[in-house]
């Protein structure tokens, strides 16, 4: 396998993870059409190729840290 030569990575990790919509939408737990939607609002972020839609794993996980709001404590307002 081929290293790259300033990280000392091979191309399998250094190539991107590209999510579908619905591979989205089984990771965070909601319906196919509550994707879209997002994707289309702007809220999440994504890529058009055409007429697809596609998530980079990355992005998504850094849009996920980023807009999390901490968890309630039971018993707190």
């Amino acid at each position: 396998m081929e290293r790259n030569a300033e990280t000392g990575s091979s191309r399998a990790q250094d190539a991107e993870v590209v999510w579908t919509a619905d591979d989205v939408a089984r990771f965070l737990g909601v319906d196919l059409k509550g994707v879209y939607n997002a994707a289309r609002r702007g809220e999440i972020p994504h890529r058009r190729i055409g007429r697809r839609v596609v998530f980079l794993r990355s992005a998504l996980l850094d849009w996920l840290r980023s807009n999390s709001a901490p968890a309630a404590r039971k018993g707190k307002p």
